[in-house]
C-alpha cells in the first residue's frame, strides 16, 4: 500500500483499492461513517502485519473518495479507525505505526510530517492510561448476569447496556463522547453524551 502520509491532526491514508462495504480481514466495516455530522465514505482499509501475525486493521473515511495524497488532505474531516486483532500494549501499536510508516514512504515523505506522527505517537501511548481507567467499567460488565450485578441498569438491551457504559467511562475519562455496542453485525446501540445516565460510581 503506497501513499501513507500523517494529515495535520490525523493520521490520512492514501489506498487504491475500491472501498465499500466490505470485510477486511475477518473485521466488517461500513461503507460510510458520520463526523461532525457529516458524512463520509470509506476510502480504503487493509491489515497491518507484523512477521506472521495480524495486528490490526485500519480503514480510512473521507468526504469524497481519493486516491492520492493530496485528495486525502483536502479540506474536511476525516476518520482513522483501527480494529484490532492481537492485544497490544500502547508501545507495541506505536511501533507497529511507525513501522508502518517506513515501509510505505521514502525517508523525506516522512520527514515532511513528522511534526504529525509526533502528535499521533504521543496520543497512542496516552491509550495505555485509558485502558487501565475503562478497566473496572470492563470487569463489571465481563462474565456476569448485569440484571443482577447492576441495580442501576434500567434494562439489558443493547441502548441501555451502551448508555450505561458512556456514563461510567466518562466519570474517569470526562472525553470520551460516544460508545457503539453491537450484539451482532449491524445491530446495536449507539450512546452519546447528550443522552447518557447520570454518572455514578462502580
Amino acid at each position: 500500500m503506497r501513499g501513507f502520509a500523517l494529515g495535520t491532526a490525523v493520521v490520512a491514508l492514501a489506498w487504491s483499492m475500491a472501498a465499500q462495504g466490505v470485510e477486511v480481514g475477518g473485521v466488517a466495516l461500513g461503507d460510510k461513517a458520520n463526523v461532525g455530522g457529516q458524512e463520509l465514505v470509506l476510502n480504503g482499509a487493509g491489515v497491518r502485519t507484523r512477521a506472521i501475525f495480524k495486528v490490526y486493521v485500519a480503514s480510512l473515511y473521507v468526504p469524497a473518495k481519493a486516491t492520492t495524497p493530496a485528495g486525502v488532505l483536502a479540506k474536511g474531516p476525516r476518520r482513522i479507525q483501527m480494529n484490532l486483532l492481537r492485544t497490544l500494549s500502547a508501545d507495541q501499536l506505536v511501533d507497529a505505526l511507525v513501522d508502518g510508516l517506513k515501509d510505505n514512504n521514502t525517508e523525506a515523505e516522512i520527514a515532511a510530517v513528522k511534526a504529525q506522527q509526533d502528535q499521533m505517537v504521543a496520543t497512542m501511548k496516552g491509550f495505555g492510561e485509558v485502558k487501565e481507567k475503562f478497566r473496572p467499567v470492563f470487569k463489571a460488565l465481563d462474565h456476569h448476569a448485569l440484571h443482577e450485578h447492576l441495580p442501576d441498569l434500567p434494562d439489558c438491551d443493547a441502548a441501555s447496556v451502551s448508555s450505561w457504559v458512556l456514563a461510567q467511562t466518562r466519570a474517569v475519562l470526562p472525553a470520551v463522547d460516544r460508545v457503539d455496542l453491537f450484539d451482532s453485525n449491524g445491530a446495536g446501540a449507539i450512546a452519546c453524551a447528550d443522552d447518557a445516565l447520570p454518572l455514578s460510581g462502580l
